[in-house]
């Protein structure tokens, strides 16, 4: 059996995490692949390349997972991906898998640096809904950010949770990059997610959490009241994106992809 890691480790949200796993466990097939949890120890000193498919770095903190990961980790990620595999970055997994990150600038939260994977060959900056109100501690951020996905012959329009996630900085500089979702609320409509060829494999790098499912939160506070009917109304549309970005890392097939009516 082949297998889907999930990063869980140092500056993983719980929440996201969660709700990662429950997403990929919902869309693929369970007979083809398993779908685990891996940490730093395990990612630097076992051999995981051979059986694996898909490696998938959360959301949450990225500067945990550069201080883990970085060099050793991110060299054996990205030549993982060289040599075929697949990485899918959701928020702070974007920001990770990008070669710079340019997060709240000039505010208290500021990370701006160089990263190792630089699978998106220019800057991840965010929060993409401004600066001056993302919190690790409250809702402050959150958004229904409204997307158009564009992959294959599809246009769909929808809203996805957002939380402190990124835009990718002219991506038109870069021909051999992909923009798979635009931020429709956003002036200039920037990129939300992006599709990376990395000379035999790929990743797919996102700013919304295109795996968060609205009818999986177990709670709800003021922010989450607010943008809940948009979500709950997108939801069939959004697993539409997402089975549509693992078709992309070439973990189901077309047909899988199309089972959700819109």
């Amino acid at each position: 059996m082949k297998q889907i890691l999930v990063y869980a480790d140092s500056g993983v949200s719980a929440g996201c995490y969660e709700q990662t796993v429950r997403s990929l466990r919902e869309e693929v097939d369970g007979n083809i692949y398993s779908v685990r949890p891996f940490d730093a120890q395990q990612l630097l000193k076992t051999d995981w390349e051979s059986g694996t498919s898909l490696l998938v770095i959360p959301g949450g903190r990225d500067l945990p997972y550069q201080q883990k990961l970085s060099p050793d980790g991110t060299r054996r990620i990205r030549d993982f991906v060289k040599q075929g595999g697949s990485y899918l970055g959701l928020c702070a997994g974007a920001y990770f898998g990008a070669q710079e990150i340019v997060f709240e600038k000039g505010g208290d939260l500021e990370v701006c640096a160089q990263r190792d994977l630089a699978f998106f060959p220019g800057k991840a900056v965010g929060p993409a809904y401004g600066t001056g109100r993302f919190r690790y501690d409250c809702d402050a951020d959150i958004e229904a950010a409204s997307i158009t996905w564009r992959a294959e012959s599809e246009e769909i329009l929808c809203h996805a949770f957002f939380y402190g996630g990124c835009f990718f900085e002219n991506p038109a500089l870069y021909p051999h990059i992909k923009i798979l979702a635009t931020y429709g609320d956003l002036p200039g409509n920037p990129a939300a997610a992006v599709y990376c060829p990395i000379e035999k494999g790929r990743a797919v790098l996102s700013g919304v959490h295109l795996e968060y499912s609205v009818q999986d939160w177990a709670g709800f506070s003021t922010g989450h009241l607010r943008i809940r009917p948009l979500l709950l109304a997108s939801e069939k549309r959004r697993r539409r994106c997402f089975r549509s970005l693992l078709y992309l890392l070439e973990i189901i097939n077309d047909k899988s992809v199309k089972n959700i009516l819109l």
